[in-house]
């Protein structure tokens, strides 16, 4: 047994490596919050005791127009157009701990007022002590302005009731007039906001038989006949109506039917109305019946079809049309779905001209509600086509132009993607046309960041001429050109891209180097011969002192192994003894604790225990994870020929009792044989099916498959489960030894097991990432070599 004095060195190692795990922590919690804060959208601000800001995202520097600076350290209620009423605001989460839908007017130091609603809250410090408050505004200039609409709609609605020529009222579920119109009044009086039956019959509950109330159990609209107060008779139209602000009401129109004369006269007016406002479009119009005869047209059907509006009314509707059956077809289309929109047809003239149309066209009804007819609007589209017909022939212009060019053409959007080449770009880069565009016209060149700041020149001043750049085939070869490019722009006069065009200067560069070559042969012939032996003697000192360099490290390095692998060794021995150990003890007389006293001195002192218990129990688990995997390492096998079926079978077997108890279904493909340790690639089989075992929803039955193909020279393997899945922002931390996305009650285990599969994966070579999204489950994705390297 190694002495007490030795085995304090790893422990107080690991308190220096816990305590900077910590720090680590402290530092992604802090940057964490700070994205979360400045993710929201809204205003957000913590105030302290005093009042005064002490931090603001981004959206309150907008809102205010005052940079963060300027505003922390401030008090809140200066921002504010009521800043008593500000200040009572925090005053009131201070006291009360919270405020909902505070209401409040930012002023922004351009003068512009903002309405805005702060929910808000106390925060506390660990001791629990209040430390501040937490707010968040919502901008609620839309609502108010979208309210001012409601009600501007409201009135113009009133205005319009009040100058009808027959009685309206709006009655609420509880049978209260909250409106009527000027005739109403003069007819039977002002109701103010009384109930109909109180203030026209003075009774003290809703009549007997209550015509009105069919619309409210119905929801639908409803005609009957009244004789009022008055003497007089009216025909009532009720009609289920929603306010601006969402609420039920009825609409209740009383005609005076006792003149039927001025019935009579109101009707014709109407009809005379109908068909001005039929006539009055330029669009071909047309009413057809349930047997599909055309029953009403305008003068624009006249126009369209040649033949007379007597000519038309009465005959098939589905006559007119160069595809008869397809238009058949459109109208009981209508009738069955009650619409259609933009129904493409074609009508034929009489004397043989065709005009393509686009109808929309919707069923119509009689009083009762029972569907009468069709009616039916159609829309010209001939110019229509013929713009579609240009832009083709157009692009396919554009399209010639730009690959009638022997130089590579290019075309540019700001973000810096490709959008279009030609035929010349593609052979000199040896990309399809389809890789090139969407990409980053950068990554084609030898030097990216050069060219990436041509085009940026090009947005900037508009053009630029001679740019020199080197293209990069996709097979290496490397092409010298001179790029000349200038911006081109939208209908609006917006600058929608860049247009560059390349000249391949490889001949000339090869002159140029040819001359140049020529100029310096004479004098590097000269000097060549003088320096041979000089460079002989400097190679050859340099290859000396290079070689003595590296054996040097060489054995430095050898070393540091030597006595990295030794105390790791070490770390492994102290873990599963003398750490180990003192747990055991603990953990056993905690439980021999249990089993004497439970009950017998009070339940605070058991569910203490039960605490050593859980903790002695987690604890030994860390440090046998811990082991795993720092065994990854120390105590590997050598690689050989494995068959990766094998290693599945066996994780089976290892995980038998917990797929019984969870009544998982896992299957695989055939999987191949690779060049590895078998028993790691077992357990990273183990790791992976465990996981997809363990991250489930409650009584939902565990689904896993795995399988492999090759990808190039790897194994590509995927285990796919139907878990509770994770944020696809989560997928690298997950690898990361310790790293949870889940409080340690939700789900058991220490969070190493996937940095243990992850430390496999790259001792084999390969290696392991994740694909999934919250509620859709998980794939794991490991690469195993396919080449026979031997690796230890």
């Amino acid at each position: 047994m190694p002495s007490r004095k030795n085995s304090k060195v790893p422990v107080t190692s690991k308190k220096i490596r816990e305590s900077s795990a910590i720090d680590d922590q402290i530092r992604q919690t802090g940057a964490y919050n700070r994205n979360l804060i400045e993710a929201s959208l809204d205003p957000l601000v913590t105030i302290n005791p005093d009042g005064t800001i002490s931090d603001v995202n981004e959206a309150t520097i907008k809102i205010t127009g005052c940079s963060r600076q300027e505003l922390i350290g401030t008090d809140f209620s200066n921002y504010f157009i009521e800043p008593e009423k500000a200040k009572a605001g925090y005053k009131q989460v201070f006291r009360d701990g919270s405020v909902t839908d505070y209401e409040l007017q930012i002023r922004h130091t351009t003068g512009k007022i903002i309405p805005v609603l702060y929910n808000a809250t106390v925060y506390r410090d660990e001791s629990g002590h209040v430390a501040g408050v937490f707010a968040a505004a919502r901008d609620i200039s839309k609502r108010k302005k979208a309210e001012e609409a409601a009600q501007a709609e409201r009135k113009k609605l009133y205005d319009v009731l009040e100058t009808l020529p027959v009685y309206v009222c709006l009655l609420t579920p509880d049978y209260h007039m909250s409106f009527a119109n000027r005739f109403f009044r003069e007819t039977f009086g002002e109701p103010q906001g009384r109930r109909c039956y109180d203030f026209l019959f003075h009774l003290t509950k809703p009549c007997e038989l209550c015509e009105t109330y069919t619309v409210m159990k119905t929801q639908a609209p409803h005609h009957w006949f009244w004789t009022g107060p008055n003497g007089r008779d009216y025909s009532i139209f009720d009609f289920p109506f929603t306010d601006t602000d969402g609420s039920f009401l009825i609409l209740e129109m009383g005609i005076d039917i006792t003149d039927q004369k001025k019935a009579e006269d109101a009707l014709r007016r109407a009809s005379a109305y109908n068909r001005s406002l039929i006539e009055a479009s330029l669009d071909p119009l047309v009413t057809i019946r349930a047997d599909g005869t055309i029953s009403d047209v305008n003068e624009a059907t006249v126009k369209v079809t040649g033949c007379s509006r007597d000519d038309l009314i009465g005959t098939d509707f589905s006559k007119y049309f160069t595809e008869p059956e397809r238009a058949r077809s459109g109208y009981e289309q209508v009738f069955m779905d009650g619409s259609v929109t933009d129904y493409e047809l074609q009508i034929h003239h009489r004397k043989g001209k065709i005009t393509p149309v686009l109808y929309n066209a919707t069923v119509y009804r009689d009083e009762s509600g029972q569907t009468v007819g069709v009616f039916a609007a159609a829309r010209d589209t001939t110019e229509i086509k013929k713009a579609e017909e240009f832009i083709r022939s157009a692009s396919a212009y554009n399209r010639s132009l730009i690959e009638a060019s022997l130089d590579p053409l290019v075309t540019i959007s700001p973000d810096g993607t490709i959008s279009d080449v030609n035929e010349a770009t593609v052979r000199v880069t040896g990309v399809s046309r389809e890789d090139l565009i969407g990409t980053d016209f950068s990554r084609y060149f030898t030097e990216p960041d050069r060219a990436k700041a041509g085009y940026e020149q090009v947005f900037r001043d508009g053009s630029v001429i001679d740019y020199g750049l080197e293209i990069r085939h996709r097979k290496g070869t490397v092409t010298p050109v001179l790029y000349n490019a200038t911006v081109f722009r939208n209908e609006s006069g917006e600058i929608a891209g860049v247009f560059a065009a390349a000249r391949d200067i490889t001949e000339r560069k090869r002159a140029e180097e040819a001359l140049l070559a020529a100029y310096n042969e004479l004098d590097d012939r000269v000097k060549e011969r003088t320096k041979d032996l000089q460079e002989a003697n400097l190679r050859l000192e340099k290859e000396i002192a290079e070689r003595k360099a590296t054996a040097e490290e060489l054995r430095k390095k050898t070393e540091e192994l030597a006595r990295s692998n030794l105390e790791l060794q070490q770390f492994a021995y102290i873990a599963s003894h003398d750490l180990q150990e003192p747990l055991r003890a603990i953990s056993g007389f905690t439980e021999l604790l249990e089993k004497r006293y439970k009950g017998k001195i009070d339940k605070k002192a058991d569910r203490y225990i039960k605490f050593i218990v859980d903790g002695t129990n987690q604890m030994q688990q860390i440090i046998q994870d811990l082991l795993a995997y720092s065994r990854v390492q120390t105590r590997a096998y050598e690689f050989g020929p494995f068959d990766a079926n094998r290693a599945f079978d066996q994780a089976l077997l290892n995980l038998h009792k917990t797929i019984e108890d969870k009544k998982a279904f896992i299957t695989r493909d055939p999987l191949p044989e690779i060049f590895a340790d078998g028993t790691q690639i077992t357990q990273l089989f183990q790791n992976l099916i465990g996981n997809g075992l363990k991250f489930q929803k409650p009584d939902n039955k565990p689904v896993i498959r795995a399988s492999a193909a090759q990808k190039g020279d790897y194994w590509l393997f995927s285990v796919k489960d139907n878990g509770i899945g994770m944020e696809p922002r989560f997928a690298d931390r997950i690898f990361k030894i310790f790293q949870r996305l889940h409080a340690k009650g939700e789900y058991e285990g220490t969070g190493i097991g996937l940095a243990i599969c992850k430390r496999i994966v790259e001792r084999h070579g390969g290696d392991i990432y994740v694909e999934s999204a919250p509620g859709t489950g998980s794939i794991f994705y490991f690469t195993i070599p396919i080449k026979k390297e031997e690796r230890t």
